[in-house]
């Protein structure tokens, strides 16, 4: 499992380092490369647990296939409904790192993002915010996701994911945002319940799109990369050649068994 690595297991759940370039979960049921499928090689009891769907088992959570970090595998449906409960009480947290550029015009290049709700002072060191919205699909073969506000036109509003009335429920991110220079900054995210490409779309309309993130950042600075970038063929893009700076690096939930909150975490450079 040179591609997933174990962290912490229990009869309960795995903790496992998923590397960027790896699906968390099969794309279709004989994928055998996925960070489920490995990890069912020495806990074939993940797959027994029903989960959001057949083919996903006991994955609990998913990260995006060019993200590397964290994930948490159910081992029992026990312990998997209790993780989802956890989840909808807002008790899953899970934590984030970035590297990210400031570009004042990257929802203008990049398109379809509503006036952002929050103030950004992008001369302070550091500051802390929390950014809220819906999601909506967007894009060819609606790869992408845009925020939705009251702010948003009401097709985008018609367009909401999970509510056909165009509601939907609403996604938080807290953001801890430091300053590294002129136009970088390492930002410390976090969330409970998630939603596909959350934190990186949030970013993106904070005007702080990740470092070499293939879909969210309008603009590519090879020479800016934090974290050594994986071998890739000649044939690779350059926006591929390095690895988006952006990693799962925490995770923290109530255990099953006690009134213990259990806590996860790697540092970007242990990925």
């Amino acid at each position: 499992m040179c591609s997933v690595k174990l962290l912490h297991s229990t009869r309960d759940f795995v903790v496992a380092v998923k590397k960027a370039g790896v699906h968390s979960a099969p794309l279709k049921a004989d994928d055998t490369d996925s960070a489920l499928a490995l990890i069912a090689q020495d806990f074939p009891q993940v797959l027994t647990v029903q989960g959001k769907k057949e083919v996903e088992g006991g994955l609990v959570h998913r990260i995006d296939y060019d993200t590397a970090g964290l994930l948490l595998f159910a081992l029992n449906q026990n312990f998997y409904n209790h993780i989802m409960a956890c989840q909808e009480d807002g008790l899953f947290k899970k934590g984030y790192f970035a590297r990210c550029h400031h570009e004042s015009r990257c929802t203008e290049l990049l398109g379809g993002f509503p006036p952002l709700p929050v103030s950004l002072d992008f001369s302070a060191h550091h500051q802390a915010c929390t950014v809220e919205s819906g999601f909506r699909a967007f894009g060819p073969g609606r790869k992408m996701v845009r925020p939705i506000t009251e702010q948003s036109g009401k097709f985008s509003q018609r367009k909401a994911q999970g509510s056909k009335q165009g509601s939907g429920p609403v996604y938080s991110t807290e953001l801890s945002i430091t300053k590294s220079d002129e136009k970088s900054f390492v930002v410390e995210a976090s969330i409970t319940k998630g939603y596909r490409h959350q934190v990186r779309c949030h970013l993106a309309w904070c005007c702080l799109p990740i470092v070499a993130d293939p879909l969210y950042n309008p603009i590519i600075r090879p020479s800016e990369s934090l974290f050594p970038a994986p071998t890739t063929s000649a044939t690779s893009t350059e926006k591929s050649i390095q690895q988006m700076q952006f990693f799962a690096t925490s995770l923290s939930f109530p255990a099953l068994h006690s009134n213990e909150t259990l806590s996860f975490s790697i540092s970007p450079d242990e990925i």
